[in-house]
């Protein structure tokens, strides 16, 4: 617990809650820091090479978090196989509310991860299905009360455990309907990439997969943009931080209009938010 693990300084509230369980999360390393955690912001691979080669000189476990992106590759290899272990996260590509993955080389970590899968207890399988079951009530019908019980909920879910069965309805039935998914994604991308190619963050030798996509520009175009996508569109585009250097170990963190890429976000509705932003920057 006393141990330390370097993460980015925007990460998700549930993630720093469940690494609080069994590390202590900082923003700045010290000798008592034991593991890098790499998050792939909105699917935009960070800078391996260069993270690689100073947790290998300070002797960090490099865990992988692919949670915004499974299918981009660098250098013609998928993403999710870097580092000594890999998260997915299946609700942010899905409409499954709950569920995720682990990939990992290491045969212990592989024989642990299979242990605690067998032997979880009756308890721990009550608890995350009353989880689902606040997630679903959230999404019928959102109120504080349903959005404070997910909140009070997250960093407590039980270390290992199966999703409940219901979350496979959600996701895709076939490989066709997942390559289709992957196309729309990468379409979105060149054609956004393409019309504003000084307000993205380009990267070699990537083959982009996006969970979004951010834009830089001054503040106030952002902003005149986002109130564009909302009353044209009833878009919801909001305006996060996105480090534009893609180097958690020396960022540069910029607020940035962030473009949604699942299906909902159409070619053309994106195209007239694209072009209207590209009218406000010239």
């Amino acid at each position: 617990r006393r141990e330390e693990i370097l993460i980015p300084q925007y990460l998700c509230y549930s993630m720093v809650s469940a690494l609080g369980r069994v590390s202590f999360p900082v923003l700045v390393p010290s000798d008592n820091t034991r593991a890098i955690l790499v998050y792939h912001q909105f699917g935009f691979p960070q800078d391996m090479a260069a993270i690689e080669k100073t947790a290998r000189k300070k002797n960090w476990k490099i865990i992988n978090d692919c949670a915004n992106t499974v299918f981009t590759k660098v250098d013609g290899q998928f993403l999710t196989g870097w580092g000594d272990a890999g998260i997915l996260s299946f609700s942010k590509l899905y409409p499954v509310l709950l569920g995720g993955g682990i990939i990992t080389k290491d045969p212990i970590l592989c024989r642990v991860l299979a242990h605690k899968m067998r032997h979880i207890t009756i308890v721990e399988r009550r608890k995350i299905k009353t989880i689902f079951q606040g997630f679903k009530n959230h999404q019928k019908s959102p109120t504080e009360e349903t959005l404070n019980t997910i909140y009070e909920s997250q960093g407590s879910l039980p270390q290992i455990v199966a999703p409940p069965p219901a979350i496979r309805r959600y996701l895709p039935v076939s490989k066709a309907q997942i390559e289709k998914d992957i196309e729309h994604r990468k379409k979105l991308w060149l054609m956004v990439s393409s019309l504003l190619p000084q307000a993205v963050c380009r990267l070699p030798n990537v083959e982009l997969v996006p969970f979004a996509i951010p834009l830089r520009a001054p503040e106030k175009i952002l902003q005149e943009t986002a109130a564009f996508a909302a009353r044209q569109f009833g878009a919801l585009a909001p305006i996060l931080h996105f480090d534009f250097n893609c180097n958690m170990l020396k960022p540069n963190y910029q607020k940035a209009l962030v473009l949604g890429c699942h299906e909902q976000w159409r070619s053309d509705i994106v195209e007239k938010i694209c072009l209207y932003l590209q009218r406000k920057i010239k």
